[in-house]
């Protein structure tokens, strides 16, 4: 039963379209590690539509950066935080994503993350362990780097979450069908049915 399950999950998982955005204003060397690291863990759930590198310069291994799968954005430095911000919001509204992770070494998304939550089934953040408390109850989970070696999505906790999904989908479709309009309209299919106008004929005889 538990195999069934995980198969059925993974199916799920083939059919995310994931989002990746990756701060790139406190860069380190490390970042010409972890990029390739995070395309090649999360392309394992789905489909990445999008992968965008920010920085307010051009970085020295832009070509690492690319082959890695993601697009630099430069913006300005005075403006970086809003523009940087403003992208991924924008992205989010129009791109659909079932998955977005976000990458950042400081608090930068802070304010962007209830409207990512609302608009995506999960948000993950890839962070330092310093600012792994500010994110935790912002997103759905936060990986430190260096966990990202290791790190599994949580499969089971996974199938909890796509069921109670789809059961508040079921929910709502059953209300939408016994509010007592719905039931209204049914009723009076029923009675002007060709069945119930032969019954109304024999009566009549």
């Amino acid at each position: 039963m538990a195999e069934y399950f995980l198969t059925e999950l993974r199916k799920r998982f083939g059919r995310k379209r994931i989002g990746i955005f990756y701060d790139g204003h406190q860069s380190t060397t490390d970042d010409y590690y972890i990029l390739p690291k995070i395309s090649e863990k999360f392309r394992e759930y789905g489909m990445i539509r999008t992968a965008l590198y920010f920085c307010d310069k051009s970085p020295e291994k832009s070509n690492t950066i690319e082959e890695a799968g993601f697009t630099v954005k430069i913006f300005p430095s005075v403006y970086s935080d809003l523009s940087m911000c403003l992208e991924i919001y924008e992205k989010v509204l129009f791109e659909d994503y079932d998955m977005v992770i976000l990458g950042t070494r400081n608090s930068e998304f802070l304010t962007l993350l209830n409207e990512l939550r609302s608009r995506t089934d999960q948000t993950i953040i890839i962070t330092e362990s310093e600012s792994k408390s500010l994110y935790k109850n912002l997103s759905d989970e936060v990986i430190e780097f260096k966990e990202l070696d290791n790190y599994v999505l949580d499969e089971l906790a996974e199938i909890e979450r796509q069921i109670d999904v789809e059961s508040k989908n079921d929910l709502s479709y059953i209300e939408q069908i016994t509010t007592p309009s719905k039931i209204g309209e049914q009723i009076e299919e029923l009675s002007l049915s060709p069945v119930s106008e032969a019954f109304e004929e024999e009566e009549e005889e």
